[in-house]
């Protein structure tokens, strides 16, 4: 038996080695993290150097990085009416954003208060939200079941949304999961290809070369501005990092004895400080990430 532990340990280091797997240790969880409502896709989001998490409500992660400060949520009274549940937050034009379907909230951080903004509907409150950005102040909607990403331009809340993506890739957008947003709309897709959006059309699609298993069941993606990198977690409790092109650059996993990945929700990595925040059904994990191992030198 000692023999057959010590064997299959040396075969669990080769996969990895072969898999491109980093272990990762020190992991921090913040547990006691409220759920998201049914139907509510939980997010969390960068402002300011300070991490956002939304579930029921918004919170903003203090700096001791262990407590929630929460900032607003469903059926908090904005300007003399309660707010419905919540569907999305993200970081507007210096403040975070909130969205419940019939209005955005707008948060003015000299007042601390929130101002309520009635939002253009079709006739209905929209509805089905998986990801919700917000670029330049102008809130996007990433709706899969109708196949949209719908804008709210700034300052026109009350406008009819911009079809944005105008029907291009409906089959396409039916499979999206996740959205980001630094100028192009990076959509991901279940099987973990990232639809690259430029000025409402295609500029590329992004396929993850390199990646053993290969991703079939993608739930969150993360990038920042001018930074090389895409992260994709996916429901096997994997963190991926991939080169812009989307060849595979590691993978990240706890080593045994660290909290377990299993069933990450969403997540967000800060590259400036290789920190990755991942929201499981236990928690908030805190991690520190290696950095991309030295590309092979050689050729001319």
């Amino acid at each position: 038996p000692v023999r057959a532990a010590e064997q299959n340990e040396a075969i669990a280091t080769d996969l990895d080695v072969a898999h491109h797997v980093s272990r990762l240790s020190g992991i921090q969880i913040a547990g006691g993290i409220p759920a998201a409502p049914q139907g509510v896709t939980p997010h969390l989001f960068f402002g300011n150097g300070q991490l956002y998490v939304f579930t029921d409500a918004l919170y903003r992660l203090d700096t001791n990085g262990t407590t929630l400060v929460r900032l607003i949520g469903s059926g908090d009274q904005i300007d003399g009416s309660p707010t419905g549940t919540l569907e999305g937050a993200a970081w507007g034009d210096g403040a975070p954003l909130v969205f419940d379907g019939n209005a955005v909230y707008t948060f003015d951080p000299t007042t601390a208060l929130w101002a309520r903004h009635a939002v253009g509907t079709f006739g209905s409150p929209h509805t089905g939200i998986v990801s919700t950005s917000g670029y330049s102040g102008n809130l996007y909607l990433l709706q899969p079941e109708t196949a949209q990403i719908l804008k709210f331009s700034a300052g026109a809340f009350d406008q009819q949304p911009e079809d944005w993506t105008s029907g291009l890739d409906e089959s396409e957008l039916k499979n999206a999961v996740d959205m980001s947003i630094d100028g192009h709309i990076y959509v991901l897709l279940k099987d973990g290809r990232i639809l690259d959006f430029y000025r409402s059309a295609i500029n590329a699609t992004v396929t993850p070369t390199g990646v053993q298993p290969a991703i079939s069941d993608a739930v969150a993606l993360s990038e920042q501005v001018d930074r090389p990198y895409f992260y994709i977690a996916d429901s096997q409790g994997r963190l991926i990092r991939l080169n812009r092109d989307g060849t595979m650059v590691q993978q990240f996993q706890p080593k045994e004895g660290e909290p377990s990945f299993a069933n990450i929700q969403t997540m967000a990595v800060d590259d400036g400080t290789s920190t990755a925040y991942l929201l499981t059904d236990k928690g908030l994990l805190t991690v520190r990430l290696p950095s991309a191992p030295e590309k092979p030198s050689g050729g001319n």
